[in-house]
């Protein structure tokens, strides 16, 4: 994979903590909205066989918490 694509993701997922760390409403806002950029960008860019794995272990990951919270 590139460093580009590793630098996207890695932007993205600590935005996503930091915006759950932070109380003001407007920062929460803004690091969410690039959190959701930078991943959506980094995922896009991603290489076919790697975007497949990914919706696999998470349409799993779905299945399994649906059949075992029962919703």
């Amino acid at each position: 994979m590139d460093i580009t694509i590793l630098f996207l993701l890695v932007i993205g997922l600590v935005a996503i903590w930091i915006a759950i760390k932070n109380a003001e409403e407007v920062h929460r806002l803004a690091l969410s909205t690039t959190s959701f950029i930078s991943l959506i960008w980094g995922f896009i860019l991603t290489p076919d066989w790697v975007q497949i794995w990914l919706s696999i272990i998470l349409l799993t990951i779905y299945t399994l918490l649906r059949i075992y919270l029962k919703l």
